[in-house]
């Protein structure tokens, strides 16, 4: 910090006339990000600060003073801030009774996003509420294996609300982020949904056993937990039998007590248990069979 006697009028800076030294404080540089619980702001400590005085203004507004720190913090976090509102923020440093100039800086606030993951034939398809004045989104993805994420898309369509990972691999653990952004602006980083990748499912045999039996076997998926076997009469299986088949090479299971000369329809799909969750592939196609005709209905 350095001092000045300010003895005359000249452009900002003028005498009081009572010789007083007046103390010139450096402006605090200034930085934004959007965090799960609000912006943060961030700025360089400066030397000699008693205290900062935190500002803000909603576009359209005034400035006002907002927070009064120690001068031995070098942020804050504004949780008072609303969904994909523009604010302006600047910090002024405090010594002895002088405020520093300041700089403003903008940011839109874009919080922490919610996505739903599901496993589709083609990969792991994520789901989202579109956010108003977002540009776009980019998509964040790593390993259960690593803590580092990975952009894997930019979407530059502030109205998509999915988006399908067609690289997953079967039998891995990812963790997904979805981040709005508008221009300069990117919304918070924080968080992360876990999901496992199963392959799309597929009924490798139906075999139909006399007139009230149809064996059904799944192909093995090696990453699965188990395999869920449906079987109905109706094609939307509203009415359906099912069976849970636990561990990866239990594939196969017979349905016993079926209507003779009936058609029915046949759909597997795996799952997989991970850290107290269970996560499924996508259903496979559906297989239609046949139940023979009862060779003793004639005689009843």
């Amino acid at each position: 910090k350095n001092s000045y006697k300010v003895v005359s009028f000249k452009g900002a800076f003028y005498s009081t006339g009572d010789g007083k030294v007046r103390t010139y404080v450096a402006a605090p540089p200034v930085s934004l990000s959007n965090k799960a619980d609000g912006v943060k702001i961030s700025w360089k400590k400066v030397a000699g600060g008693d205290a900062y005085y935190i500002y803000r203004k909603v576009s359209g507004g005034s400035y006002k003073k907002i927070k009064e720190l120690s001068s031995a913090k070098t942020s804050y976090v504004d949780s008072s801030v609303s969904e994909t509102s523009l604010y302006s923020y600047y910090v002024r440093a405090v010594y002895n009774g002088s405020a520093s100039s300041y700089e403003a800086v903008s940011i839109r606030r874009f919080g922490k996003v919610s996505v739903n993951l599901s496993n589709v034939s083609s990969g792991i398809k994520i789901k989202w509420s579109s956010v108003s004045r977002a540009d776009g989104y980019y998509i964040y993805r790593r390993k259960a294996s690593s803590d580092t994420y990975t952009r894997i898309a930019s979407l530059k369509d502030g109205s998509r609300s999915s988006y399908t990972d067609k690289k997953a691999v079967n039998g891995t653990v990812y963790y997904y982020r979805v981040v709005p952004y508008s221009g300069k602006y990117v919304g918070t980083k924080a968080g992360g949904k876990s999901f496992v990748r199963l392959k799309r499912a597929s009924v490798y045999s139906v075999k139909v056993k006399g007139s009230s039996m149809i064996t059904v076997k799944a192909s093995r998926n090696s990453a699965a937990s188990g395999y869920i076997i449906e079987v109905s009469r109706k094609k939307n299986f509203s009415e359906k039998e099912y069976i849970n088949l636990a561990g990866s090479d239990n594939t196969m299971q017979s349905f016993k007590n079926l209507q003779a000369d009936h058609n029915y329809y046949v759909r597997i799909r795996s799952y997989k248990k991970y850290n107290g969750k269970t996560y499924y592939s996508a259903w496979s196609a559906k297989e239609k069979v046949r139940t023979e005709v009862d060779p003793n209905a004639s005689l009843r």
